[in-house]
């Protein structure tokens, strides 16, 4: 990217003339001559910091390109990451020296741009200059970053510099501008959220068509993230308050049609997740600025949406300890939608119930039992994961008294609160279910010497029940010393008959 940006803005007529048979997607991936990428490292009029960004950038887009080949979505936000950690640095001033991007400018307003002082006027004053069209091609010049003037303008937060450029140019071009993207995906809209411009966000959003619009705020970065995910992205990273965020997520939405914001809503990052994902953990209000823009159907649907592990919103609100986001989500459901919301299972086969065991949280997991009926918390409790675990094999299984945020695990209370909530004649039933490897939660229980939890299974069956568990070890030391008892009879049988059958002999 870098080289082809180095020809595309004309740093040097020398470096024109000897790229001028590169095709286009040659230099995009750096595909020259040995001799002429040792040209571009011995340039005088380049400087060492931009040789080092040419470097070490080549270097993580050649590591992107591959991860993106085997895709591979760890690394590849990895690979992104690399990236983001040199870009903060190369753009901050070294020593006097001006941002890198204005090595490769090809304009003078970036010069206008870094400078300290009020720009807007002299931008105004030097784009009024320039015939419309010439003013569009000179807007679409990007940087070494392939950021445009507009992406810099925004980033430096100079509002009315940004209105000029954007109400300068027909709708088209307008249109056209706008979507440009720079080395990392990111529209300029992308960059007003992360940076909280509520004023630009505004201009940007208000100066298009509602289809065009619609297409600007699907549009994804290389993270595939949205400029709706930016702005949670900017809170977490201090760029933005909470209020700031909630008032631009709202400015967004308002404009929408209610199909286009549930379209926008169910975009996924590249790992997955929607925008409820990131304001779960974040804050209610922003769950609520969020939720509030849709119907109930699609409210569960989005809720029940998952990440590539399989999480949803609920089963990370459980892992938060955020009751608050817990009881706001559950509250308009009926229980079915509430199950149905319960149900859903991760890779690893684990439902929000199942972590609620060991991440403990016990209002979190009280929350879920309280708002089904007893037959439907029959069902929960019957959810096995991949290794056949019910929530009650899993509260035999921690049976140390953890400290956690969530409270303290206690095996014999959380046993007790599990069980009783059933009915009476389903407890038996819960309870010798079997994992994979044929053990019951008894079972478990006996192995892990836990006479506390044994007497609160016990207390909540009948005396049949009791008996069947405490005839030999588990149900299957029943039926082998069953089988025993069968085959003793069976010998003793046998030497009786052999005994008649010698004396009726003599």
């Amino acid at each position: 990217m870098s080289l082809s940006v180095l020809v595309a803005n004309r740093v040097n007529e020398d470096i024109k003339d000897r790229f001028k048979d590169y095709s286009q997607a040659d230099l995009m991936h750096g595909n020259i001559k040995p001799e002429d990428r040792q040209y571009l490292q011995n340039l005088e009029n380049i400087p060492q910091l931009a040789k080092d960004y040419i470097e070490k950038t080549a270097k993580c887009l050649d590591g992107f390109k591959r991860f993106i080949n085997k895709e591979n979505n760890y690394w590849v936000e990895r690979a992104i990451d690399h990236v983001d950690f040199y870009r903060p640095n190369l753009m901050k001033p070294i020593y006097g020296s001006p941002r890198l991007g204005t090595f490769f400018k090809g304009s003078p307003l970036q010069d206008i741009l870094e400078s300290e002082e009020n720009t807007s006027n002299k931008v105004s004053a030097y784009l009024k200059t320039l015939p419309v069209e010439s003013r569009f091609k000179f807007l679409k010049i990007g940087d070494v970053e392939a950021s445009t003037v507009l992406h810099r303008a925004v980033f430096l937060g100079r509002e009315k510099t940004v209105r000029d450029i954007i109400r300068s140019l027909t709708l088209d071009q307008k249109w056209e501008l706008l979507k440009l993207q720079d080395i990392m995906g990111r529209t300029a809209l992308h960059v007003a959220t992360f940076e909280g411009r509520k004023a630009t966000v505004r201009e940007i959003t208000r100066s298009l068509t509602p289809d065009q619009r619609c297409v600007l705020l699907k549009m994804q970065s290389l993270k595939e993230e949205t400029a709706l995910h930016s702005v949670f992205r900017g809170i977490v990273y201090g760029r933005l308050s909470i209020q700031d965020g909630q008032e631009i997520i709202r400015d967004i939405l308002d404009l929408l049609t209610p199909d286009q914001r549930w379209e926008l809503l169910k975009v996924k990052d590249g790992g997955g997740k929607t925008v409820l994902n990131s304001a779960i953990w974040i804050d209610l209000d922003l769950v609520k600025e969020l939720l509030d823009h849709l119907t109930e159907t699609q409210r569960v649907e989005l809720m029940k949406s998952q990440d590539l592990k399989g999480m949803t919103v609920f089963y990370k609100s459980v892992a938060y300890h955020v009751l608050d986001r817990i009881k706001y989500m559950i509250e308009p459901l009926s229980s079915d939608q509430r199950l149905e919301l319960y149900k859903v299972q991760t890779e690893e086969g684990y439902t929000a119930f199942h972590l609620s065991i060991f991440n403990p949280f016990e209002e979190g997991r009280n929350e879920m039992l309280e708002s089904l009926n007893p037959d439907q918390r029959l069902e929960l409790l019957k959810m096995q994961d991949d290794g056949g675990d019910t929530v009650l094999h899993l509260a035999v299984q921690y049976q140390r008294s953890i400290a956690h945020p969530g409270g303290i695990h206690i095996p014999e209370k959380c046993v007790r609160e599990l069980i009783r909530s059933v009915k009476p004649e389903e407890r038996f039933k819960l309870i010798t279910m079997r994992n994979n490897k044929g053990e019951t939660a008894f079972d478990l229980a006996r192995r892990y010497k836990q006479p506390k939890v044994i007497k609160e299974m016990l207390d909540s069956l009948n005396f049949e029940e009791r008996m069947i568990l405490t005839d030999s070890t588990t149900l299957i030391g029943k039926t082998a010393l069953a089988v025993f008892c069968s085959y003793l009879l069976l010998k003793i049988s046998n030497y009786i008959l052999v005994a008649y059958l010698d004396g009726n002999k003599s």
